[in-house]
């Protein structure tokens, strides 16, 4: 009966904040974006700047569409926010492409189910790391995009005659450097951004790649490390997951959040000692980041303390409005251990709602074990 009701309880709180119009069909968008080739571009900076700029009036187009075609019941919810949310949920795919050596054209798609949309949107906005990460990804979007057109600016006032020519043309070679660099960040953003959307989606496999094309264009970047790590996690594979966070932790040896996942993947690995070690050195640097607190309080749990879990998972559901899904989960577990089954089925129901994959099963198997 309780699972039942979790099942309608999970259809009525998707559409939290967004209802969709009944029946409705799956919808497709196709744009296409010229883009001409400035004295700093490649075919290669044409074609990240081109996809980009199509990618974004797909997003905004699917983003007015469900405005239109969907009762927003939140106020606060925003078109700019669900067209920020909208692409961690859907995937753009390339149809043309051409290069005549001066311009780039390039047509793309957005297929999606509006339903479907708008139910991962729900999710998203009551996930607030996820929410988070898609902002500050469209953030350093942006910021790309305007570094850009400056250097674009620089580059041609280099150009212009000037008394000191050798200057001139080291200047001159220093902007194409911080250009290509520029360039190549804004497309390991778009592959961080696509293994974001397929994590979310948990086509893990095809996350993984995205990330690790991330991470051969920002060698220096902890974030796609971290992606693939916990993409592994997901899917059980326990030693490719823990030499993911190695190379996470070799890129920011100070990073909490890899250090609290290279333990996890550690534990996990057999190597108990040592990961716990290191998630309770993640905790010493970052005692209120929120995943090093779940990570510590899944330690916890993992050694029989329940309490303590309890208590460290507590703290991020307060910090992010009862809003983490793997909190809760890792909680409703940690209140099974104590026997308090009531709060254990509450808090697994919630993160279920809130989309966390692993606790409908939780949820079964508590209602198996007793009832």
């Amino acid at each position: 009966m309780i699972i039942r009701q979790l099942f309608t309880i999970v259809a009525l709180v998707a559409w939290v904040g967004m209802a969709s119009v009944a029946w409705a069909k799956p919808v497709e968008f196709v744009r296409d974006y010229t883009y001409t080739a400035g004295d700093a571009d490649s075919k290669l900076s044409c074609r990240v700047i081109a996809l980009e700029q199509v990618k974004r009036l797909l997003l905004e187009e699917l983003g007015t569409y469900l405005v239109s075609n969907t009762i927003v019941n939140d106020s606060r919810l925003t078109k700019d926010e669900i067209v920020t949310y909208t692409a961690g949920v859907v995937v753009t795919v390339i149809l043309e492409e051409r290069w005549d050596g001066q311009t780039y054209f390039l047509k793309a798609k957005i297929k999606a189910d509006a339903d479907e949309v708008a139910r991962s949107i729900a999710l998203i906005r009551q996930d607030q790391e996820k929410v988070s990460e898609l902002e500050k990804l469209k953030k350093q979007a942006n910021e790309s995009l305007l570094e850009i057109e400056r250097l674009k600016q620089q580059l041609a006032l280099a150009k212009q005659p000037s008394p000191a020519q050798t200057a001139s043309k080291h200047s001159s070679q220093a902007i194409r450097r911080t250009y290509d660099k520029t360039i190549q960040e804004l497309s390991a953003r778009e592959f961080l951004e696509q293994g974001i959307t397929y994590r979310n989606n948990r086509q893990y496999e095809q996350s993984i790649a995205a990330f690790r094309r991330a991470g051969q264009l920002a060698p220096d970047w902890v974030q796609p490390h971290i992606g693939v790590g916990v993409a592994l996690l997901r899917l059980k594979q326990y030693q490719p997951a823990q030499e993911a966070f190695a190379q996470a932790c070799a890129v920011e040896p100070d990073n909490a959040v890899a250090l609290s996942f290279y333990g996890v993947s550690l534990f996990m690995n057999g190597q108990k000692a040592a990961g716990s070690t290191q998630i309770e050195l993640a905790f010493t640097k970052a005692p209120d980041d929120p995943v090093v607190l779940i990570n510590r309080g899944w330690l916890h749990l993992m050694k029989f303390e329940p309490t303590r879990s309890v208590e460290l998972l507590t703290r991020v559901l307060v910090l992010q409005e009862m809003k983490n899904p793997r909190a809760l989960y890792f909680r409703g577990l940690a209140y099974r251990q104590l026997g308090e089954r009531d709060k254990a089925e509450h808090d697994l129901e919630q993160a279920a709602e809130l989309g966390e994959p692993d606790a409908v099963d939780a949820l079964q198997r508590l209602q198996r074990s007793g009832r």
